[in-house]
């Protein structure tokens, strides 16, 4: 972060005296005070951050001598302090956020994650207020993983342990809460009533029903992370989803899926579903088809869909071109299905 001479002048938005307070109640380690000396928030800290709010931090480019200090004092691992640091990263992060250009935006998000990445510290340190907020933050994860419950539980326990106030409700609201459940149920209403769905989500829901793993994104509270969850596997279900995706939506990418699923154990549907799917704007389709012909020594039909495939953006199709020109067909024909 950066400051010049003129932070004092841009920046300070509270009087001289409340300048001087801040900074004094940082320096002295006044974990009390500090909140209430650096905003115009009197209220429970664990609610401050507000980008709207008036406050003694500055701003990201031009952070106030308060700031410096604070993040210096939760650099040296003081919890309390580090608790303070992630709610000032926070605040940084919401005003880079409105600023609304895509450079600000990825700040934002970078801040955002920063100051997660030092609220866990504070609350592995035992600070109370990031305790707090970290069990809050589980309880509105949407499908939170079993770690991070087990987490939840641990922090909620040591409020209790602690005698602090509202704990014991805290802990019951993260016991009640469920692990991956709510995904799962979801994916399996889908395939009940998949025809609602648009072609991305038929997709996702037919390639978990022939796999038997769903993609789940999971809000860490830090980033937004993709895993996969175990489910049912059903290969009839999706043959009959993405039949519907070719037949109804006319989707292309559900018909090479096909074809490749389809493979040597039903050659003619195969091909079909290949020629549907690079007529349709599918590049691998095309490609795959511009060797199939080139290894059954159809030359012409061979480049006409390698032409599509680089139309539609396949990348290697002028090395297939290349293998043609100089071997008479591709190197894939050999121990392939395409060379019949």
């Amino acid at each position: 972060m950066k400051r010049n001479i003129l932070t004092l002048l841009s920046i300070c938005l509270l009087p001289l005296s409340a300048q001087a307070d801040c900074l004094s109640s940082i320096k002295n380690d006044l974990y009390d005070k500090i909140w209430t000396a650096c905003t115009q928030d009197k209220g429970d800290i664990l609610f401050i951050v507000d980008s709207k709010g008036k406050h003694e931090f500055g701003t990201y480019d031009n952070p106030s001598t308060a700031a410096m200090e604070l993040m210096l004092k939760a650099e040296q691992g003081d919890s309390l302090h580090q608790y303070f640091w992630s709610e000032v990263l926070a605040l940084y992060s919401m005003e880079k956020t409105v600023e609304n250009s895509s450079n600000a935006v990825a700040i934002a998000r970078d801040l955002k994650i920063k100051s997660n990445i030092i609220l866990k510290k504070a609350a592995e340190g035992g600070a109370v207020p990031a305790l707090y907020k970290s069990v809050a933050m589980f309880t509105s994860h949407t499908n939170p993983t079993a770690d991070e419950k087990a987490t939840a539980i641990r922090y909620a326990e040591l409020l209790r342990d602690n005698g602090e106030a509202g704990a014991e409700k805290l802990l019951q609201k993260v016991n009640q809460k469920s692990v991956g459940n709510s995904a799962i149920a979801s994916y399996e209403n889908a395939l009940q009533d998949y025809k609602t769905l648009d072609d991305t989500a038929l997709l996702k829901v037919a390639d978990a029903s022939r796999t038997g793993s769903l993609m789940v994104e999971v809000d860490t509270g830090v980033v937004v992370l993709t895993r996969r969850t175990t489910v049912d596997k059903n290969e009839t279900k999706s043959r009959e989803i993405y039949y519907f995706l070719v037949r109804e939506r006319n989707n292309a990418e559900a018909g090479y899926i096909l074809a490749r699923w389809l493979g040597k154990n039903d050659k003619l549907q195969a091909l079909e579903l290949y020629e549907f799917a690079g007529n349709n704007g599918q590049p691998d389709a095309a490609a795959w088809l511009g060797e199939y012909y080139a290894c059954n020594d159809d030359k012409a039909k061979a480049l006409q869909w390698l032409a599509k495939a680089t139309q539609f953006g396949f990348k290697d199709a002028e090395y297939i071109i290349g293998e043609i020109d100089e071997l008479g067909k591709p190197t894939s024909c050999s121990g392939n299905w395409v060379s019949n």
